[in-house]
């Protein structure tokens, strides 16, 4: 099996270990301004990111279903801070990711998915994603990143933090280039 893996100077991604479920609930599943812009409405208590967590991060859950969910974590205070999910689409590695506002503003994302473009996961894959076409803060980072920005897509999902409205969205995607 593929590797399932980012590792940077100041973060990494694994699958779950139960007591990340308590510090990502606090810090970002569990909060409304980090849902925001996601098709998930925020959980309601530690049991349902517990729940999430053991559903969809694990390795089985990318054999039998193309899709897990990795969580980020801070090397330096050992904490979980946010998520990365992919999906393993026959074309392409979908991905999505979020971190705590807690760590906001200080090259996090960046330095993510920038380990992500390097990672064994890019290895012949084009890597895509989308985002609210309101979230200018993933659109500049995705750019900052070499992420090239492929269209509009209307009404591509459904927001349940904005009452179930429709929600038009950015795509974007990064290919490795030919050496």
């Amino acid at each position: 099996m593929q590797k399932l893996e980012v590792d940077t100077l100041r973060l990494a991604t694994s699958f779950f270990k139960t007591n990340d479920s308590k510090n990502l609930f606090e810090s970002y599943t569990g909060r409304i301004a980090e849902s925001q812009y996601l098709a998930r409405l925020p959980h309601s208590s530690v049991a349902e990111t517990l729940l999430k967590l053991s559903e969809w991060s694990n390795p089985q859950s990318w054999v039998e279903h193309n899709r897990v969910i990795l969580v980020i974590e801070d090397k330096k205070n050992r904490q979980a801070i946010g998520q990365l999910t992919l999906f393993n689409k026959p074309q392409h590695l979908e991905f999505h990711f979020g971190i705590s506002h807690d760590y906001s503003g200080q090259g996090y994302v960046s330095e993510l998915l920038a380990g992500l473009v390097e990672s064994e996961l890019a290895n012949n894959n084009r890597l895509m994603t989308y985002c609210d076409c309101n979230h200018k803060a993933a659109q500049r980072v995705l750019e900052k990143v070499g992420f090239q920005s492929t269209g509009l897509l209307k009404r591509h999902y459904q927001n349940p933090n904005k009452g179930n409205q429709w929600v038009d969205c950015f795509s974007y995607q990064w290919r490795k280039e030919e050496k």
